[in-house]
């Protein structure tokens, strides 16, 4: 009787790390109806980087499918799928003045992308107030909220982007 329970066992076990060792072309949490497991990129480019304070510019984002499949992914859509932040030398962030309320997304705010296709954001940069001195501006897309009311399986994730220096004359 022992030895029938150790062979299911050793079966199951082995049936497991096959499962899981062996490169197959699916997401295994693609099988399982919940996220997406693939490869992206987000890079931010501002107009400029030396401004006159109070100058305004533009921030651009750019979120691309660097993996090999289709993906679905958050609309770019700021304060819901990314932030933008810029932190001052010392190392603090400095505060965006103002504040987007927003509602639970749906399978409406998804897109696919294929490999090798961008989403593109672009914005200004009257929520921060930038005095004289130097900033790191980045950008962080972020699809962890857990209040979402989406169906079909998404890349669930949080990628930070390139870092970029700001100056203020």
């Amino acid at each position: 009787m022992k030895g029938k329970y150790l062979i299911i066992v050793v079966i199951i076990i082995s049936i497991l790390l096959i499962l899981f060792m062996t490169s197959i072309r699916y997401d295994y949490w693609d099988i399982l109806g919940h996220s997406q497991l693939r490869e992206l990129n987000l890079t931010v480019t501002p107009e400029k980087t030396r401004i006159q304070e109070s100058e305004v510019f533009q921030i651009n984002l750019t979120l691309t499918n660097v993996g090999e499949n289709p993906i679905n992914v958050w609309k770019m859509s700021e304060q819901t799928s990314y932030n933008i932040l810029f932190f001052n030398s010392d190392g603090s962030m400095m505060p965006y003045l103002w504040v987007n309320s927003r509602i639970p997304l749906t399978d409406e705010d998804l897109t696919e992308l294929s490999p090798g296709e961008s989403l593109y954001s672009t914005v200004d940069s009257t929520c921060w107030n930038l005095t004289k001195g130097e900033y790191t501006l980045n950008a962080v897309y972020d699809t962890t909220s857990p209040d979402e009311d989406i169906q079909k399986p998404y890349w669930i994730g949080r990628i930070k982007s390139n870092n970029v220096t700001i100056t203020v004359e």
